[in-house]
């Protein structure tokens, strides 16, 4: 398949209103494929890893094992559910935020002439949407660490808060992403992240 071919199918596709898991899969599938044919894969470090994340169960390659060493360092501050430093602190919120992720597709989408998008129409509210939706497709993948360290997997789950963690809130859609890392000493610590966006719309 040709590239020309390949950006056709997702002008197609990004027409459409993103409703379906589907629609994220096949997205983020070609994607993938234009940027490893075209010989990007080092201009977009975080792209290539949220797509190949939507695709695999486990993850063992050098864009999860660089996650993987961030959480690495974090284990024992958050096996004890204590702040982290704030260095490390912005490296991990980055990662599960996905603002890499969006940055890279977005740059990705502009450079190939696919802007607009349906995430992508100038408010917050219909990335979250989409973020919802991959977040649905990546629910209880694992990043696994196969060095030395402390850590052995990261597993990331996507969940629905039956509470809501403040007003601020008001009468958004909520749900969390949250990044378990799992201990070779059976032990584990959690850090999360909350989306939430408007009902109407």
């Amino acid at each position: 398949m040709t590239r020309s071919s390949i950006l056709a199918k997702l002008k197609r596709e990004l027409q459409q209103d993103l409703t379906e898991e589907s629609q994220v899969v096949y997205i983020l599938v070609e994607i993938r494929k234009f940027i490893e044919q075209a010989g990007e894969l080092d201009n977009y470090h975080a792209l290539d890893f949220y797509c190949s994340l939507a695709l695999h169960t486990t993850m063992t390659r050098i864009g999860a094992r660089r996650i993987l060493e961030r959480f690495n360092r974090a284990f024992p501050i958050l096996v004890k559910g204590a702040e982290l430093p704030q260095p490390l602190d912005h490296e991990i919120s980055d990662t599960i935020s996905l603002k890499k992720f969006r940055d890279e597709l977005k740059q990705f989408l502009s450079v190939n002439n696919l802007i607009p998008a349906p995430m992508f129409p100038g408010t917050p509210d219909a990335w979250v949407r989409f973020i919802h939706l991959y977040a649905s497709v990546t629910d209880e993948c694992d990043l696994q660490w196969t060095d030395e360290g402390l850590i052995d997997r990261v597993t990331i789950h996507l969940q629905m808060p039956t509470e809501k963690p403040g007003p601020e809130w008001g009468d958004q859609i909520l749900f969390a992403i949250r990044w378990t890392c799992h201990g070779r000493d059976g032990l584990s610590g959690d850090h999360e992240v909350y989306f939430g966006y408007s009902p109407e719309g």
